[in-house]
């Protein structure tokens, strides 16, 4: 994973780790758009 350097890494590791626990949540359209915004481009 790639991060944004503007972001601690912990805090983006708390968010993936949360994410993955909504699954409905992290498919949906919001969730890609708002994790794009906040994170920038995420490449794995």
């Amino acid at each position: 994973m790639v991060y944004e350097k503007s972001y601690p890494s912990n805090d983006y590791k708390r968010v993936e780790k949360k994410a993955l626990n909504k699954k409905l949540f992290q498919n949906s359209p919001f969730y890609m758009k708002f994790f794009t915004n906040h994170y920038g481009n995420i490449s794995k």
